[in-house]
């Protein structure tokens, strides 16, 4: 399991003064760039226009660099850490039920390690946790963070799933 702890920096923007908030622990290439998307987009919706070059250069200077070039030069040429994908069997837990399952499609995301699967549980799962109720589902979607949980909460804090790959030299 990999597991990255992210917190949160700030980057002030320079029309409105407000903050505009990044994720960037750990700091790739992959999420540097993720970065200047995301300040270019916050800088459109307040009616202002930058283009991704000034962007890239406003996420180097935020990270205490000269320019784009020197931050770059500086990132690990590390790949990406390994993303769930499509036909990979799974286990885990859906609203507290065990399951096993496939993924059927997965798509990762820029920010934060992020990835949105779409599961196909091989036994239905009942979503509903009133005993006097039910509602099975065979097929779920989430967007799973790095340490392989959703980020949706249940009223008491648990996860609403969780997913782990399975080990192929188990079986």
């Amino acid at each position: 399991m990999i597991r990255r702890q992210c917190e949160p920096r700030h980057l002030e923007t320079h029309d409105t003064g407000k903050d505009f908030i990044m994720s960037i622990n750990p700091l790739s290439l992959r999420s540097a760039k993720a970065q200047a998307r995301e300040l270019r987009a916050a800088i459109a919706a307040k009616g202002r226009e930058i283009s991704h070059g000034q962007a890239l250069e406003a996420v180097a200077r935020h990270h205490g660099h000269r320019d784009w070039n020197t931050l770059r030069a500086g990132l690990p040429d590390a790949p990406e850490p390994e993303a769930f994908r499509a036909g990979q069997r799974v286990h885990g837990a859906y609203l507290g039920h065990a399951f096993e399952g496939v993924i059927l499609g997965a798509e990762m995301l820029e920010a934060g390690g992020r990835c949105r699967v779409t599961l196909r549980f091989d036994a239905a799962v009942d979503v509903i946790a009133f005993a006097g109720m039910s509602n099975w589902r065979r097929q779920v979607s989430a967007i799973i963070g790095p340490d392989e949980t959703s980020a949706d909460r249940t009223s008491d804090g648990t996860p609403h799933l969780r997913i782990f790959p399975d080990n192929p030299a188990a079986s």
